[in-house]
């Protein structure tokens, strides 16, 4: 039998395919190997739009994940357990050996039986222990750092001995455990000694300095000495438990491959509901890791990755449509940097699970370009090339796919979101928008709206930028009405920001800058143009914004401020130290703070 009793896993290899969505640039850096590795992964992400710090830390996006393919390791199809050197070296027990991943290169060496690999536990005095189909052993470094596999077999001066898949690899103490179906092994002092079971074993694992074993038709079990000591039953209908998780000193969680989760505490296993349960039943847990606070990663033949909290309430479901390269996951492992290393079926992945960075794409396979975003309350509006989307956070979850859903009337090209005067606006390809929920009224008839902000010095008017000039809108009750075009701008008013009561600076990233002053009635307006000759270093490039009530401008060569008694520009001394001179800068968004 194989390890949870299921059927095995075909030998052969298999071809793989590339993944629809993968995170396309990323960079591992390394120290030269000699004795060590120290591999990190640092991201150079391009963000398209931000959303409010509170999204992103209540885990409202997806994480990124790397994926590695057969290609890439140059091993087998499937890998069946993973584990982390104590100089972050990755290990994996491949269908064709171990596979060694130092964040730059991968190596590969097989049992010396060449069967496949599938358990792998990091030991003291450099071993790597290795259970394999009828082999055990360990892999250790010769005095170059290359890996040689060493057989335990012989251990002890026995007579070989023959048996089935080794499962799991334990280190407990100074002792080794390797679990094969019907028996324990023990190393001790480099002898090895054989614990036969009375049943056939399933699984083992370790919580809180306790080695665990389900044996089925008996239950768990504790491994206490060289004796299985009966602890709890399991529900015949749970199936083999597939993982173990030490939520806290007094309380273990089983995962089972059809029953869901249970606890063990107070030597009573009792079911762990969760709102996931029937999504964990139908799709089967197969693997769990502990993740940094406190998150259980489940790990599905079916179904993908689902991350839960504490309290088992869902948080992500990964799957092959946001990141992963196969729904069965074999084996999941916690690394020390938080990183969720997955074995899957065809591949390997890592989820970025303790990054600050997800993503989110609202409008599903479209896959459409994002161009603006906004966070009122608990809905979350994202606007896009293919529309206007919108997501309730306090109403998601993350089996309910899919989160977003598309504001009527939005479709089409959608490029700015504000939320002014009590109302949301929308700029869209179709005109200005006013936005309720899932619906959107347009505002006017002119096409092409870009951008709104509140008129400064006049209450309960707005002010929006088009394809051809500036439009002023004014409120009557909870409704909006479009008051008037403001007269002489016929430009693009793409970006926009208030200088003063009645003042609105325009940038045009191909002309220029413009400061359109309206008189007191709001009937004519002043215009005053400004170009490389009054002190910009270019033409073009040119954006304006409002940043801790001040107007500052983004150029070809950093930030820039205005002069009122010169008019002319000049560098802005307070971001000289931030932003190189040299370089483009196109967009500076106020946070929290004013930073």
């Amino acid at each position: 039998m194989s390890k949870l009793g299921l059927k095995k896993k075909s030998d052969h290899n298999t071809s793989t395919t590339k993944t629809e969505k993968q995170v396309k640039d990323y960079i591992i850096t390394t120290t030269k190997r000699k004795s060590s590795y120290c591999n990190t992964f640092i991201f150079a992400l391009l963000l398209l739009f931000s959303l409010a710090g509170q999204a992103v830390g209540q885990g409202y996006g997806t994480p990124f994940t790397l994926n590695f393919r057969k290609v890439d390791y140059r091993g087998g199809t499937q890998s069946w357990d993973v584990a982390q050197g104590p100089d972050g070296v990755m290990y994996f027990a491949n269908n064709n050996g171990l596979l060694e991943f130092d964040g730059y290169e991968w190596q590969l060496t097989p049992v010396s039986n060449r069967t496949i690999l599938r358990s792998v536990a990091l030991g003291s005095k450099g071993r790597i222990y290795a259970g394999a189909q009828d082999e055990l052993g360990y892999f250790a470094p010769d005095e170059r750092g290359l890996l040689h596999y060493h057989s335990l077999k012989l251990a002890g001066g026995q007579e070989p001995l023959r048996f089935e898949d080794v499962w799991n690899i334990e280190q407990l103490g100074a002792a080794v455990y390797f679990q094969a179906a019907d028996r324990i092994f023990c190393l001790e002092d480099d002898s090895l000694r054989l614990l036969r079971a009375s049943a056939e074993l399933v699984f083992m694992g370790q919580a809180n300095g306790r080695l665990f074993v389900h044996a089925l038709g008996q239950g768990i079990m504790e491994l206490v000495g060289d004796e299985l000591l009966q602890l709890a039953p399991v529900p015949a209908d749970a199936g083999p438990i597939s993982g173990i998780l030490p939520l806290n000193r007094d309380t273990v969680l089983f995962t089972s491959i059809k029953g869901g989760i249970f606890a063990l505490a107070g030597g009573r296993l009792s079911p762990w509901a969760t709102p996931a349960d029937v999504f964990l039943r139908r799709n089967r847990i197969y693997t769990a890791a502990l993740l940094p606070q406190q998150r259980l990663a489940l790990g599905t033949s079916q179904g993908g990755i689902l991350l839960l909290d504490a309290q088992g309430q869902p948080l992500v479901h990964l799957h092959k449509g946001n990141g992963l390269q196969n729904n069965n996951i074999l084996h999941l492992f916690a690394d020390r940097q938080g990183n969720l290393w997955a074995a899957t079926d065809n591949g390997i992945d890592c989820v970025l699970a303790n990054s600050p960075f997800s993503f989110l794409i609202p409008d599903g396979e479209l896959d459409g370009t994002a161009y603006a975003a906004l966070v009122a309350g608990s809905e979350v509006y994202l606007g896009t090339a293919n529309g206007l989307y919108m997501a309730d956070m306090a109403q998601r979850s993350p089996l309910a796919e899919p989160l977003f859903r598309l504001v009527d009337n939005t479709q089409g090209q959608a490029w700015g979101l504000a939320e002014l005067e009590g109302s949301l606006w929308l700029g869209h390809h179709e005109g200005p928008f006013q936005v309720n929920g899932t619906k959107a009224q347009p505002l006017a008839g002119y096409k092409g709206a870009w951008a709104f902000l509140p008129l400064e010095g006049h209450p309960g008017l707005v002010v929006g930028g088009s394809y051809d000039g500036l439009y002023l809108f004014q409120q009557e009750g909870s409704n909006w009405r479009l008051l008037r075009k403001v007269p002489g701008l016929h430009e693009s008013c793409r970006f926009l920001a208030s200088g003063g009561p009645g003042i609105i600076w325009v940038a045009h990233p191909y002309r220029g800058i413009y400061r359109v002053a309206l008189n007191e009635d709001l009937s004519q307006a002043k215009l005053d143009f400004f170009a490389q000759a009054d002190g910009l270093p270019s033409d073009n490039f040119n954006h304006v914004f409002k940043v801790n009530k001040e107007v500052v401008f983004g150029t070809a060569q950093g930030v820039y401020r205005f002069d009122e008694a010169t008019r002319r520009f000049e560098r802005h001394p307070a971001y000289e130290p931030y932003f190189d001179p040299s370089k483009r800068v196109q967009q500076l968004v106020e946070g929290p703070g004013g930073h």
